[in-house]
């Protein structure tokens, strides 16, 4: 049993050990996250646009290639593409988006597949039956990992971390005339903590589902952003 003067000392510093540890693992963290820039203006100044015009439909078509990007990654980029449109004043302002289950119940009535829907004939052809002015094709066209090699931390010793680079596409097309009338490529490169070994960290990528997705919703945001900045 320890007495009085030395069970303390050996109890604060344990927890100074703690405290360390701690300090360490945000340190790589906070060195993790990449330089903050500021926007260009074009960019500040759409995501301070309202729109007061009137309200056109525009469907979201998620042609993300499922046989280079897993389904399910494919569904996280689609989500957070109808997520960005709502927060987005100018877009939420502009736009009246159309539902997801209306999309998807048209393109099976047409038999269409949206990771084919590369025809621009077809893109047109779907719009119409969807009532749309716009239609905006989304995709997640790259979305890889690398390891970044160890990173040495007082205290901890060695800790892993990873590259992602994700690259998303927009283009949003004038349904009637078919023409493309913006067109964004955003692509980003991210250093994050290893996950590999750890539960929720996705096979082949080696990060988790949180910081995979953080990630993507930075690069979508982004994007819309800047395609608010060339049709404003």
């Amino acid at each position: 049993m320890l007495k009085g003067g030395l069970g303390m000392r050996m109890l604060a510093k344990g927890a100074s050990g703690f405290l360390g540890i701690g300090l360490a693992i945000s340190v790589f963290v906070a060195g993790c996250a990449p330089t903050q820039t500021s926007p260009a203006p074009d960019v500040q100044r759409a995501q301070q646009l309202q729109y007061d015009g009137p309200i056109q439909n525009v469907a979201v078509l998620n042609v993300t290639d499922e046989y280079r990007t897993p389904r399910e990654f494919s569904e996280i980029f689609g989500g957070l593409i109808e997520q960005g449109f709502f927060k987005n004043t100018y877009l939420r302002s502009r736009f009246n988006l159309i539902e997801r289950n209306r999309l998807s119940a048209v393109t099976r009535e047409q038999g269409l597949a949206l990771s084919g829907l590369v025809n621009p004939e077809e893109q047109v052809k779907l719009g119409k039956l969807l009532g749309a002015q716009y239609i905006l094709l989304a995709s997640l066209s790259s979305l890889r990992s690398q390891d970044a090699g160890g990173l040495s931390l007082p205290g901890i010793g060695g800790v892993r971390g990873r590259s992602v680079w994700v690259t998303v596409n927009l283009s949003l097309v004038d349904v009637e005339s078919g023409k493309v009338v913006a067109k964004v490529l955003k692509e980003k490169n991210k250093l994050v903590p290893s996950a590999v070994g750890l539960s929720g960290a996705y096979v082949g990528l080696g990060v988790s589902e949180n910081v995979l997705r953080d990630t993507l919703k930075e690069v979508v945001d982004e994007a819309l952003d800047e395609l608010v900045a060339q049709i404003r």
